[in-house]
């Protein structure tokens, strides 16, 4: 039987840095669910800006980019924190990983 390869931290915080508001991060850990709120998040927001500014383009709330702004903060605070969280979703991804290997 082959042995599936280990996830690394580097690749993680490469794809947190690349890919993070897209939750390239959390698919490569295989957390799903979490990738795809955060998928959906980056382009609910992205697209509710862009139909918002077209159709109201003389409200201050959206011409001045303050929904967009907002939006982005929220993305960047969880990002952050998802820095925080990658050792430990590695170690348990590779501890699970080892434990269905030997089971």
């Amino acid at each position: 039987m082959v042995e599936p390869k280990p996830k690394t931290r580097r690749v993680s915080y490469f794809l947190l840095l690349v890919l993070g508001g897209l939750g390239g991060h959390r698919f490569y850990l295989r957390r799903v669910r979490s990738g795809l709120a955060l998928l959906g998040y980056t382009l609910s927001f992205t697209i509710i800006d862009n139909i918002a500014f077209a159709f109201f383009p003389d409200v201050e709330f959206f011409s001045d980019e303050i929904f967009f702004g907002v939006a982005v903060i929220a993305l960047w605070i969880f990002l952050l924190t998802d820095a925080f969280k990658i050792p430990r979703w590695v170690n348990e991804f590779n501890q699970k990983d080892s434990a269905s290997v030997f089971s």
